[in-house]
């Protein structure tokens, strides 16, 4: 996991996100930055598994706190990436 997200996680919940928590927690998880949608402030792509889904999950750093923006079931190329380790 990148320096900027390691260490204590702290989290800037919008209601409905509690869920995506858990894919921060994944070991295997995977983060590229998301430059196609960082057009006011810096996106990020976070693959990872939650006790029962594998989730993909785009979020921001505000004030020193990861903010979730969406997340959602990996697509068939996501889970490949995961699954293979590679993005």
């Amino acid at each position: 996991m990148p320096k900027q997200f390691e260490g204590n996680l702290e989290f800037d919940w919008d209601k409905g996100n509690l869920e995506s928590e858990e894919a921060f927690l994944d070991y295997l998880a995977l983060i590229s930055n998301d430059p196609t949608h960082s057009q006011t402030e810096a996106r990020w792509l976070l693959l990872g598994k939650t006790n029962n889904k594998l989730l993909a999950v785009i979020f921001t750093l505000r004030n020193k706190k990861i903010r979730v923006i969406s997340a959602r079931q990996m697509g068939h190329k996501e889970r490949q990436k995961y699954e293979n380790q590679t993005i």
